[in-house]
């Protein structure tokens, strides 16, 4: 009489099975996590150029007009700067850049497009609106999206202009 032996554990299939589970799992874990960081990304863009924007219209209801046009450390420095010199409008504090957002500055970088009837003269042209554009990590491909304007400055669809403007000018890096 021979005696069967029945031996305990998992065979080589189960455990295969498990393993391919287990990394479909983790695999869609992963691209889910990046598309939740690209949306906060994009998220923090968006609410750094609404704060900017409050800070420009603040400026503009205490001054009846928008920054005039000059460089962008004149419009946003911290105390020599336009918004800098109307407490309800500074940005000290705030962490928003101004310059051109990019996919690793993208969080509080925003770029101002200024709206002027003219060819801008720094310290003398006075713009008649403008056009805020931020890093959109979400769209396909990423790109430079404007999110606000104000004034005669507009936005239709992905597309950023100024009405009753002949030029916009983008304004160069300050923080």
């Amino acid at each position: 009489m021979t005696k069967q032996i029945k031996s305990k554990g998992f065979t080589i299939v189960e455990l295969l099975i498990v393993i391919v589970v287990i990394a479909i799992l983790a695999a869609i874990t992963i691209v889910a996590y990046n598309g939740i960081q690209q949306r906060a990304h994009t998220t923090s863009s968006k609410t750094a150029a609404e704060n900017l924007a409050k800070k420009i219209e603040a400026y503009n209801a205490i001054n009846n007009a928008y920054p005039t046009y000059a460089t962008a450390a004149n419009i946003v420095g911290t105390s020599a700067g336009q918004l800098g010199s109307t407490t309800d409008s500074s940005l000290t504090g705030s962490g928003i850049t101004v310059g051109t957002p990019t996919a690793t500055t993208n969080d509080t970088t925003v770029q101002i497009r200024l709206c002027t009837t003219a060819s801008p003269v720094a310290g003398t042209t006075v713009p008649t609106g403008y056009v805020l554009y931020i890093w959109d990590s979400t769209a396909s491909p990423a790109a430079l999206v404007p999110t606000q304007s104000g004034g005669n400055g507009t936005i239709s669809g992905t597309t950023g202009s100024c009405s009753n403007a002949t030029t916009s000018t983008t304004l160069s890096t300050v923080s």
